[in-house]
């Protein structure tokens, strides 16, 4: 896996979705349908609802809507130029465009078609699947090998430094899951010991550990070695440097900057469990965030699934380690791929896709106007008639104009809502009465940058679809290779 050291401003809340704004467009593709959802926003849209009231101004306004296999283009008639976007990775197939309409009556034009991101077949996966893809176990192994004659680093993200060590004085382990210290143990023991050394005989009194009920000593980190897991780096107190951890019960706090960085191992409180979240453990200068993920949400995305499938819930509660709430989310789909941006006069598209778009099919263009009046003047009896106007561009030497804009990703998408002091006293989601929903405590700084990116994400999408309910819809970028 190739490693990709970012700024970390940069790669906090992703490469992700524009806002949403003027001539803005949104393509989502889920797994499980065979139509994807296109939204585009037309700011004219509310001109030409006010110029139907006037019967003899509203046949000379009018917009086109066209859609072809890698572009979207919209013409109003007193524009010179069309909007437009070409769209190279994704592939919309014009034939099957249906249900055009105005999603929220004013502006917001949203129609469905099929489509599929680069030829490929997307197909739902589990949780399980989708973590597992986003970081294996074989990549928690490469980055504990390559540790071997190198330096090593565990530092707060203030920069208080907790332990470091010169070329080949720290080890670095590695286990399969977060809590594999608090159920390994005592899972090797009953299989192995209690069974008259049927399933395990070559092994049964081999090893006094196996006989004692005791750990395996290449789970338990020592004093020059670590364990890394999925979400933390589990580390001996005698590794840490003097005066640089705070120890408040089960949790920990960095001395320098008061925040929470993680808890005491639950049976073996000398091993202390730091978060990749809000500690950075670095190799030779590559941490383990850029090393094994391409954003910061992506990762977030990944300790998600990964509670969602240990807690068996799409419904996970994050508080923080002192047990405060922050936002219930509730997953609604194992991963859904979004594309957006904003149409413009000067994105690119070729004069091979102009021609494509001109050539398309009429009924692949759904004259704006005319959705209108079919919701406001049908019920009336009229019929009105609009003038349209055809797709025209210059293309330059190299048959383009300005920059392809074509970005799509997949995504985690939920469902979210955020506590505050009240409602978190209120409501059984919060208080952990309601049985369906899994609580997980995080450090303080976690939640908070958790809600921080699902809150962005939110204003990436058009307006009708950012709230169902009580709840906000929201997001996480996944990596791309689970596509």
């Amino acid at each position: 896996m190739s490693s990709k050291a970012e700024d970390p401003a940069k790669s906090l809340y992703g490469p992700c979705l524009p806002q949403w704004g003027e001539n803005s467009y949104f393509l989502e593709v889920k797994p499980r349908t065979d139509f994807a959802t296109l939204f585009i926003d037309c700011p004219e849209g509310e001109e030409l609802l006010q110029e139907q009231q006037d019967p003899e101004t509203s046949s000379n306004l009018s917009a086109v809507v066209r859609v072809g296999e890698h572009g979207i283009c919209v013409q109003y008639s007193d524009r010179e130029r069309p909007l437009f976007v070409h769209l190279e990775r994704v592939t919309i197939k014009p034939e099957s465009l249906s249900t055009p309409a105005w999603a929220d009556h004013s502006r917001l034009f949203m129609c469905k078609a099929k489509a599929d991101i680069e030829g490929r077949q997307l197909v739902a996966k589990s949780y399980s699947r989708l973590a597992k893809e986003m970081c294996s176990l074989g990549d928690l192994q490469n980055f504990a090998e390559s540790a071997t004659g190198s330096s090593v680093k565990l530092q707060c993200s203030c920069g208080n430094v907790f332990a470091q060590g010169d070329k080949g004085s720290l080890e670095i382990g590695h286990m399969p899951s977060d809590d594999w210290l608090n159920t390994s143990p005592g899972i090797d023991f009953f299989c192995r010991d209690t069974c008259g050394a049927a399933c395990h005989p070559t092994s049964h009194s081999c090893n006094k550990d196996l006989s004692l009920a005791s750990p395996h000593d290449e789970w338990l980190p020592k004093t020059n070695k670590m364990v890394i897991s999925f979400a933390y780096t589990h580390v001996s107190n005698d590794t840490i440097i003097e005066n640089r951890i705070g120890i408040d019960g089960r949790k920990l706090t960095c001395k320098a900057c008061r925040q929470e960085i993680g808890i005491t191992n639950r049976t073996r409180p000398h091993i202390f469990q730091l978060h990749h979240a809000v500690t950075k453990l670095s190799i030779a200068a590559r941490s383990y965030l850029d090393t094994n993920f391409s954003t910061v949400p992506s990762f977030f995305a990944s300790c998600i699934l990964s509670k969602c499938e240990a807690e068996g819930s799409q419904k996970i509660m994050i508080r923080s380690l002192d047990r405060t709430p922050y936002v219930l989310l509730w997953l609604l789909d194992t991963f859904v791929v979004f594309a957006g941006g904003h149409l413009s006069t000067e994105t690119a598209i070729t004069a091979k896709e102009n021609a494509k778009l001109q050539r398309t099919p009429s009924n692949t263009s759904t004259n704006s106007s005319g959705s209108k009046n079919s919701q406001k003047k049908g019920r009336k009896g009229k019929r009105r008639t609009s003038s349209t106007s055809s797709v025209s561009s210059q293309a330059s030497d190299d048959g383009a104009i300005g920059q392809i804009v074509d970005n799509p990703f997949p995504a985690l998408k939920m469902l979210y809502k955020v506590f505050d002091q009240n409602s978190a006293s209120s409501d059984p989601r919060a208080t952990g009465e309601d049985s369906s929903v899994s609580v997980v405590d995080l450090p303080a700084p976690f939640a908070i940058r958790i809600l921080e990116a699902i809150l962005r994400s939110t204003c990436c999408l058009p307006p009708a679809c950012r709230s169902v309910g009580q709840f906000y819809v929201g997001f996480l970028p996944l990596e791309e290779r689970i596509m």
